[in-house]
């Protein structure tokens, strides 16, 4: 005769959390803690950037920056492999974080030459490069008036 083996399922009690008063509007505690999170990380891709000017402080600014070669991206893979360092994802992360911050965007947006990792110029910014970065610039400035709205 066979016999047959239940298992007791257990289930958790979900808490309810309410983050909205009857209103309908979120609480400034909501509020204070997401205002936490956003600065917090801030300051680590922040921390993220200045590794990227440590490491390669002839082509990344954060004050002034200037266009960057096309594939600069492969020669630091190359760079970073030669020099044994550890973190290659989060460079190539940093480096995505550069490549959209609005003062990038201006100075691709001004056209110009671009660089390598050692300063040296290594080509221009076309101009349909420029008009991309214009593009770019005017959405993110419609993104920043729009939020200023909701605010």
């Amino acid at each position: 005769m066979m016999t047959e083996n239940t298992r007791t399922v257990l289930r958790l009690k979900r808490a309810t959390v309410s983050t909205a008063t009857t209103s309908g509007h979120v609480t400034a505690d909501t509020s204070r803690a997401t205002e936490k999170t956003s600065n917090k990380q801030n300051r680590k891709n922040r921390k993220k950037l200045e590794r990227l000017v440590s490491l390669w402080p002839d082509a990344f600014n954060l004050e002034n920056p200037r266009p960057l070669a096309i594939g600069i991206d492969k020669a630091m893979a190359a760079d970073i492999e030669r020099r044994q360092l550890s973190g290659a994802g989060s460079l190539r992360f940093s480096l995505g974080l550069y490549v959209h911050r609005s003062a990038y965007i201006k100075a691709l947006a001004a056209g110009g030459q671009r660089y390598d990792l050692n300063g040296n110029p290594q080509g221009d910014v076309t101009a349909e490069q420029q008009e991309r970065a214009r593009a770019q610039r005017k959405q993110k400035k419609a993104l920043r008036t729009e939020d200023a709205k909701c605010d």
